[in-house]
Parts: C-alpha cells; structure tokens; sequence
C-alpha cells in the first residue's frame, strides 16, 4: 500500500510504503547453536575449577513485523531478524553467556547482511556469516571487542 502526502506551496511529496519482514529462520545457526531454554551449556577447561555451567534463560526469535519505507524523517532501510541466545552462570551473577545473530535485508537491493556476536563472562567477539562448515569472520579474523 503507498500513501501519497502532498504539502501545498512548492513543499514536499513523500511516499511511504508498507514492508513485511520475515521472521528469523536460519538453519545453520540453529545446526551451530542448538540451544534450547532450560538446558545447560558448558565450557570444560582443563581443570575443574575452570568449568562454567551457563543455564540457557532466553532463546528469542524475531518473528515477523511490519514496517515502512520511506516517508519524511524515516531512516529505516532493512529489516533486521536477529536470535538472542542468553545464559547465566548462576542465578545471583551477572555472568553472561550472549550469542545474537541477526539477519539484515536490505530494502533497495534484496542482499542480505549478516552480524554474530558473542560475549562470554565480558569478553565480546563479532563474526559474520555462518553456513554449513564454517563461521565467517571480518576480514579473515575475528574481532575481538575486550572486556565491556
């Protein structure tokens, strides 16, 4: 549907144009991340001390939305799907377990971007792509964010 907005006196027209986004759907990352809310996620270090549970609080995907392009003063230019994985080490600590994937897909073009984020007890590192084999990152490495 497209809304047509005139303004008298030389002002402006504007369109604005209705988009369904797609829900999150990603079968890699499911095959990567099998996560499911309840279960327990560890990292086994080779001592027992170095060992973390994380207890899986939050899986959340995005479902399908709508939104709009164009239009005076909106800037929106994709539609974002993200997943959010999230875990604790205990109930009483702030220490975090956070995967976000999100898909983004451009309005203009139909091509796709695509944004993974891990955080471990602080320490963040982005990547991009993930497909059957291999998890793509920036540029041949992984960005590593430090301790936020």
């Amino acid at each position: 549907m497209i809304a047509f907005l005139t303004l008298v006196s030389g002002r402006i027209l504007c369109s604005v144009k209705k988009v369904t986004c797609p829900s999150f759907t990603d079968p890699f990352f499911d095959q990567w991340f099998s996560y499911t809310q309840y279960t327990i996620v560890r990292f086994k270090g080779p001592n027992r001390e170095d060992t973390v549970n994380f207890w899986m609080q939050t899986v959340y995907e995005s479902p399908s939305y709508e939104t709009s392009q164009g239009g005076y003063g909106n800037n929106v230019a994709f539609c974002e799907a993200p997943k959010d994985l999230i875990g604790r080490s205990s109930a009483n600590t702030n220490q975090l377990f956070d995967i976000r994937y999100s898909k983004n897909e451009s309005f203009t073009n139909g091509q796709n971007g695509y944004r993974l984020k891990v955080q471990i007890e602080g320490s963040t590192w982005v990547a991009q792509q993930i497909n059957n084999n291999s998890i793509s990152p920036f540029g041949n490495k992984w960005i590593q964010c430090g301790r936020q």
